[in-house]
């Protein structure tokens, strides 16, 4: 994950001038980071369960507000290391069972090529996603 920040720090530099282009961060853990380096958004599985949390960490970030936005990404953080423990399937399937448990959705299957989690997988995702707050 380092060379592909240090890859997307290179592209901000080389774009820092370009208003035609916009850069977008991928990885839900280096959001913020991304902001600071250049970034212009980010394109998050994560944002689908919590979107005011990162809806908010745009906002702080341009109001300037760094403690705040630095709260909020470590409360990114801390859902994202919930997620991404899953050993069958992938991060966008663990988000996919919680929204399916929200009622969002009345399956958990992803489409190709994510593979869904395990039933098992599953149980514990969501029973790490209730301790956070992520489920009532």
């Amino acid at each position: 994950a380092g060379e592909d920040f240090y890859y997307f720090c290179k592209i901000a530099h080389m774009l820092k001038n370009n208003k035609n282009f916009s850069l977008l961060m991928g990885e839900d853990f280096v959001t913020l980071p991304s902001y600071v380096m250049g970034g212009d958004g980010s394109v998050s599985s994560l944002a689908n369960v919590i979107p005011y949390d990162f809806v908010n960490l745009w906002n702080d970030y341009k109001k300037a507000d760094y403690e705040r936005a630095k709260i909020r990404q470590k409360y990114i953080m801390d859902c994202f290391d919930t997620l991404i423990t899953v050993n069958t399937g992938s991060y966008q399937s663990a988000c996919k069972a919680i929204l399916k448990e929200r009622g969002y959705y009345t399956t958990n299957k992803v489409s190709s090529p994510f593979i869904c989690i395990s039933e098992t997988e599953q149980k514990t995702v969501l029973t790490k996603a209730k301790k956070i707050g992520l489920l009532s």
